[in-house]
């Protein structure tokens, strides 16, 4: 692994923990409660933005046709 990825894995996680903290704290919940929600998220967020968007092209695809016939 790089150094440039490692760096930028620790700054998503401290980013996560932050995000994470606030919400527990806001909502007067455990900490570990809201980490299962955010883990969540932030792995759809992850997944949608490092896809090559193909799921979404063949979406659109699908509807430009439908309208087409």
């Amino acid at each position: 692994m790089s150094r440039k990825n490692l760096i930028i894995m620790i700054v998503a996680f401290i980013v996560e923990v932050l995000i994470t903290y606030f919400i527990a704290s806001f909502f007067s919940v455990r900490f570990i409660e809201v980490m299962f929600f955010t883990g969540i998220v932030f792995a759809g967020g992850t997944f949608y933005f490092s896809s090559s968007g193909e799921l979404c092209l063949d979406y659109l695809h699908l509807k430009l046709v439908g309208k087409q016939a």
